[in-house]
């Protein structure tokens, strides 16, 4: 592991955590205040003859309430990217199993489509990777992305189009790869 990812992940694990020590406090603060809004509705419910404090308690209420509604927002927030923390650190230590394993990583892609490798280049970045498509259905728009992106090796690829990923200096076959839940991977051997 290089120096850089193993720093990555720390930093990675470290939001994280810092993460779910936050959710925990708004999860708290939240249910003062939710308890607090209970007793508050009670009480205005009792206390007929005081007007004045009738009033200020009702003010109070509809603040709280605003309030709760601020905080469940947040929390619904929070929780959101507590999980996508959750995913990549999952996906980190899926590459990092793949890696230790004399094993190469392999981009798995649904659709050799535009579409399809323009989001996958996004999350991976697919330069220097090697990649797999589970639907490959030959499109000249979708090939000159792929090729413009560079990566290093196509799987899943018939021989009639192997050659116009050569002569791009992409490597070209025609093997499963075994699939994880994020990446699949290969033998090292395989590409060469």
């Amino acid at each position: 592991m290089k120096p850089s990812e193993s720093n990555q992940y720390r930093d990675l694990l470290q939001k994280y955590n810092i993460q779910k020590l936050y959710l925990e406090k708004i999860e708290k603060r939240l249910k003062v205040f939710e308890d607090q809004l209970n007793r508050m509705k009670k009480e205005r419910v009792e206390i007929k003859d005081k007007t004045r404090k009738e009033l200020i308690k009702s003010n109070e209420i509809v603040a709280r309430d605003i309030l709760i509604k601020q905080m469940q927002f947040e929390l619904k927030k929070q929780k959101d990217i507590t999980s996508l923390y959750n995913v990549q650190i999952q996906r980190d230590q899926e590459l990092e199993t793949i890696k230790s394993t004399d094993r190469f990583p392999v981009i798995v892609i649904e659709n050799f489509n535009k579409k399809d490798i323009d989001t996958a280049h996004k999350e991976f970045v697919l330069r220097g990777q090697v990649v797999y498509f589970k639907n490959f259905k030959y499109s000249i728009p979708a090939l000159k992305v792929l090729i413009d992106f560079g990566p290093k090796a196509i799987l899943n690829v018939d021989k009639q189009h192997s050659s116009m990923l050569n002569k791009h200096k992409i490597i070209a076959k025609n093997i499963e790869p075994q699939i994880h839940s994020f990446f699949g991977s290969i033998k090292i051997s395989d590409l060469e």
